[in-house]
């Protein structure tokens, strides 16, 4: 896994935390429109660096989930393991850890993962379902 990403990239990552978050498996369609712009190139770099798992669904580009890795290193992005451009470093007590979410929703047969855990081949890796 390439963990040198652009802020372009990080910001996607995020958009798309917040649409696995809701259950929705974002297309690139989709994103394209949330974020005013093409990010075909985003996606496919991210794809490319394994931080991004990526389907065909219904004849469409759609992203289904985060490689381990890449749920590891967002949630230390969002909790202040590193400090973010133009953010300051919380202090204080640690933030509690996200809670495990299991996969839930699904977009033409196929499970979405929340951003707090992935799906590995449509599956919920946590053995609990």
């Amino acid at each position: 896994m390439d963990f040198r990403i652009t802020a372009e990239e990080q910001n996607l990552l995020f958009l798309i935390v917040g649409h696995l978050d809701e259950g929705n498996a974002p297309t690139v369609e989709e994103l394209t429109r949330d974020t005013g712009g093409d990010v075909t190139r985003e996606v496919a770099s991210l794809r490319s660096k394994g931080w991004i798992l990526v389907r065909r669904v219904d004849d469409r580009l759609t992203v289904i989930g985060l490689s381990p890795m890449a749920v590891t290193a967002l949630s230390n992005l969002r909790y202040g393991r590193r400090a973010l451009p133009g953010r300051r470093r919380r202090t204080g007590a640690a933030p509690a850890a996200p809670p495990l979410v299991r996969c839930h929703g699904r977009r033409g047969g196929v499970r979405v993962a929340s951003a707090a855990m992935t799906c590995k081949d449509s599956r919920d890796v946590s053995g609990s379902h």
